[in-house]
């Protein structure tokens, strides 16, 4: 990994440390359904994907943004406007396609390098600029009601889903079943889908589904434990976002220590784990019909 690299997992790791102490890591903030959008490019209107999805949000908390808009400093310029003296920007990473013809191995005529390669880029809250016109923030429409399009997620992942009157869920590897309470027990709206979507983002751990070594952990107290909660949570975040369902973090307050130990440990872990998480939540929404939101090349 070169410098850069390293200094953008150091900033990632630092930033959601400094959110997870204050409480205000995005997946331990709630909202109703309809009162937050993701972070998203200001010129290009896309949203923000993965780890930079979470590392905006929590740039976003623990600086005390409200607009969810964000753009690379020439792009501010070519719209007019102008970042004050002294902001500081938010490193994100990028992912581009190699111009040039992938090298090669002269004996075997294998690639010797990948098609696409990251790189690091620094962009603005538009609450750091001057001079912007800004259109005023306008929530998005489901394209599904939500609780219909829960059930088709649901529905979708081919899991054995059985209620049982009291206050456990959970996903069990070995049976491949989620155990949930009965919806009517749930307190607040979408409280229930919340905790469903939590539960089938364990269960894309099963090899018909995504595979994850996670399904093969049993230690409830280990650091591999804590970090596929992590997953889960971040994954139903993104999801109850997508869905228009809301927040309600009820699954990470006992894992806060462990998250903070495991980012001491790998700055990349949880910048790893945002990008598990936004594979679960393709993976799982891959039959929804949404808008794409996929991260331009150069969002920068």
């Amino acid at each position: 990994m070169n410098q850069r690299l390293e200094n953008y997992a150091r900033t990632f790791a630092d930033r959601i440390i400094e959110a997870l102490q204050a409480g205000a890591a995005p997946w331990q903030k709630p909202w109703k359904p309809g009162e937050f959008t993701g972070p998203t490019n200001f010129t290009t209107q896309r949203r923000y994907r993965g780890n930079n999805w979470i590392l905006l949000m929590a740039t976003a908390a623990t600086r005390g943004y409200a607009d969810n808009r964000w753009a690379g400093f020439g792009q501010i310029r070519a719209t007019g406007g102008m970042v004050r003296k002294g902001e500081k920007g938010t490193p994100i990473l990028v992912w581009r396609n190699r111009a040039a013809k992938a090298a090669t191995d002269p004996e075997t005529d294998e690639e010797t390098r990948p098609s696409f390669y990251a790189t690091v880029h620094n962009v603005f809250n538009v609450e750091q600029a001057d001079g912007l016109l800004l259109e005023p923030l306008k929530p998005d429409a489901p394209a599904v009601e939500p609780q219909a399009a829960v059930r088709q997620v649901a529905d979708d992942a081919h899991v054995r889903i059985v209620h049982v009157p009291g206050d456990r869920a959970c996903y069990s590897p070995s049976a491949d079943m989620i155990t949930m309470p009965e919806a009517a027990q749930f307190i607040g709206q979408g409280s229930y889908e919340h905790t469903l979507l939590h539960e089938l983002a364990h269960a894309t751990s099963h090899p018909s589904r995504l595979d994850r070594p996670a399904h093969k952990i049993t230690q409830s107290g280990s650091a591999e434990y804590a970090i596929e909660e992590l997953r889960a949570e971040i994954a139903a975040m993104m999801l109850g976002e997508q869905l228009h369902i809301g927040h309600e973090p009820q699954h990470g307050h006992a894992y806060v220590a462990g998250w903070i130990k495991a980012l001491d440990n790998d700055p990349n872990a949880v910048r790893k784990a945002a990008a598990d998480s936004q594979r679960i939540a393709d993976w799982l929404t891959r039959n929804i019909d949404r808008a794409e939101d996929h991260e331009p090349a150069a969002a920068a």
